[in-house]
């Protein structure tokens, strides 16, 4: 079976480093963790703002109630017990920024709370990380946080959170792991899949459910990758057990000439023991005809 069966293992445990653990946002609605690289798929806006007597800049990116009704924010801000959670916005350099749930309800409030990732047509820059905050309301820059990190709801005076650091790591973990897939497309490095995939591995592709057998009798197919790389991906944390959601796009030649291919895929892991190694259970893929648009 040739696709991206050969490559479901390659997931080499790294370092956190700096960097990696800044370029991606941990999104925590009430304890469940999604963490993202990007805002595609999201509904974006645009706000005019300036800053410290500045000239105004455009910004673009996604409100925050978008963002959180995505990852799975049950709404309610403007009424009854909603009122009663709150939104923590997080910096890589501790600053913070705390919103109460009605602010973010646009049948509530005229202001807009934009989680932005590029300004006046182009990337942000360095010193304001890959996302900025920008609250439209405000006569100067105090809520408009650079370098965001997280974005946290809690419910005012709950008790007995997990401790949000062990999800955001593990997350990360599984974000740097998803991104060793195209490392093992080009190696086919036999002796590591046999070590990362579970015992009992399940794997459908389109209409096709193989094993890890079969699986790994996959890495010898005649296709040859040339460049592959992932986008969009999310994860759905559940204690010990994770889904990473996303598209993977590889490239390359075969016996019918030179291929482009997407696949929307849905990865199961599950860590084994205490602090111990994440596992790949199950993967679910769907090839995507070459002519339908991947996200937007």
């Amino acid at each position: 079976m040739v696709g991206r069966a050969v490559i479901l293992s390659l997931w080499l445990a790294m370092p956190t480093s700096a960097r990696a653990q800044h370029d991606s946002l941990v999104i925590d609605v009430l304890g469940q963790i999604t963490v993202r690289r990007d805002l595609a798929g999201l509904p974006r806006q645009s706000l005019s703002m300036g800053f410290h007597g500045g000239a105004p800049q455009r910004f673009s990116g996604v409100t925050l109630q978008a963002l959180l009704m995505a990852a799975g924010f049950p709404g309610g801000g403007a009424h009854g017990a909603g009122l009663a959670r709150y939104v923590a916005v997080e910096a890589s350099d501790g600053y913070r920024v705390v919103f109460g749930a009605g602010e973010l309800d646009t049948s509530l409030v005229t202001e807009v709370l934009l989680l932005a990732d590029s300004v006046d047509g182009r990337p942000l820059e360095a010193r304001d990380g890959h996302w900025r905050l920008v609250a439209s309301a405000d006569r100067r820059g105090a809520r408009s946080a650079r370098l965001v990190t997280a974005i946290r709801v809690r419910e005012a005076g709950s008790r007995g959170t997990v401790p949000p650091g062990l999800a955001d790591s593990s997350a990360r973990d599984l974000l740097r792991l998803e991104d060793q897939w195209a490392v093992g497309m080009v190696r086919r490095d036999t002796a590591l899949f046999r070590r990362m995939l579970a015992l009992g591995f399940v794997y459908t592709e389109n209409d096709q459910t193989v094993g890890r057998d079969d699986v790994l009798q996959g890495l010898v197919g005649t296709d040859t990758v040339q460049a592959a790389h992932n986008e969009a991906m999310e994860v759905h944390a559940f204690g010990t057990t994770a889904l990473v959601t996303g598209w993977l796009v590889v490239s390359g030649h075969g016996a019918k000439g030179l291929f482009t291919r997407r696949y929307r895929f849905t990865d199961t892991w599950v860590r084994r023991g205490d602090g111990g190694q994440w596992q790949i259970v199950g993967a679910q893929d769907y090839l995507v005809p070459s002519n339908t648009r991947g996200p937007s």
